[in-house]
């Protein structure tokens, strides 16, 4: 079976195609970003003709449907069709573009969602991101209806915070991604708090990390200390990686006991993300892939330090503001 890394860039959609080692880098949706007003006010269209605004996260539910966070609004791809199927239809700077409304369809708002995770049921979970929650988007039936979107985690606010508690009562600061893992918990990337969360069918808990307190320590729980965490993806049902930003590492999870390690701390510069395929970490930075093969840490397409839109191989490729990654 033939593999891709399917990759958000800021001028649309990219993927590493004709299997993991050719390293090739196509655009998979979406056209380049040329400037303000770059954006599509009609809610179905082909991937060849998208113009997404700033895309921040992407996930695949269980039927090989493939969802991105917009700058304002949760999309999908159906096939060779890109859907907006929450949050507003237009331009993201309009009076009234972002909100907290739940709803359904375009009547619900968001405001910067950024990374998603997909539960056993087919229903989405996102960070949103500058609203300090956690929304759910009910699964994909048809283009005919509407997905509904609700507050699942978190109490919206201006400013962030950090409470456990009940989901209704907890509060985050700026959630930047999200797993379901084995036992059908979502984990949640707390990035402003420097912490993980755990949401579990009626409370949310901190895992590990200790909110005010950042660091690189490695510990359990509230011993272990994080700096800006950014993405996260499952190692196992057990286990997760985190891309920890700030300390130019990837740490180690365990979901059950919330000991934290440092598996990668060297080679890496401000990592955004991090995805497992086999026996390879795959770490995503703002202009390059990188990947950590159990020894040491390459570059595997893009650049370090220019940056571009040009699809190549290897370190010809170009990417501007890479932010998350899925694996299919």
């Amino acid at each position: 079976m033939k593999h891709s890394l399917f990759l958000h860039v800021s001028l649309g959609l990219a993927a590493l195609s004709n299997g993991l080692h050719a390293q090739t880098v196509t655009t998979h949706a979406g056209v380049q970003y040329l400037g303000s007003g770059s954006y599509l006010s009609t809610p179905n269209n082909t991937v060849t003709t998208e113009k997404f605004s700033r895309p921040s996260g992407l996930a695949i539910d269980n039927n090989g449907i493939l969802y991105i966070t917009d700058e304002h609004n949760v999309m999908l791809i159906e096939g060779s069709n890109t859907r907006i199927r929450a949050g507003y239809l237009g331009d993201p700077n309009e009076p009234g573009a972002i909100g907290t409304d739940d709803g359904t369809g375009t009547v619900s708002r968001f405001f910067a969602p950024a990374g998603m995770a997909v539960s056993a049921a087919n229903d989405l979970y996102v960070c949103d991101r500058f609203n300090h929650t956690i929304r759910k988007v009910s699964k994909f039936v048809n283009a005919s209806n509407g997905q509904i979107v609700s507050t699942y985690a978190g109490k919206a606010s201006f400013t962030g915070g950090h409470k456990d508690g009940t989901l209704g009562a907890a509060l985050f600061n700026e959630p930047a991604d999200c797993v379901v893992d084995g036992s059908g918990n979502l984990i949640v990337v707390d990035f402003f708090n420097d912490c993980i969360r755990k949401v579990t069918s009626n409370l949310v808990s901190t895992l590990c990390g200790s909110p005010g307190n950042t660091g690189s320590n490695n510990g359990s729980g509230s011993a272990a200390r994080f700096y800006a965490p950014s993405g996260i993806c499952l190692e196992n049902s057990t286990s997760a990686l985190v891309a920890d930003k700030n300390n130019n590492s990837i740490r180690r999870v365990n979901l059950s006991t919330g000991e934290v390690s440092t598996v990668i701390s060297t080679g890496i510069t401000s990592p955004n993300d991090v995805v497992v395929v086999g026996n390879s970490i795959f770490i995503i930075e703002n202009t390059c892939i990188k990947v950590f093969n159990g020894t040491s840490v390459s570059l595997f397409c893009g650049n370090e330090t220019t940056a571009g839109y040009t699809n190549a191989t290897g370190n010809q490729a170009r990417f501007e503001q890479l932010r998350q990654a899925v694996y299919s």
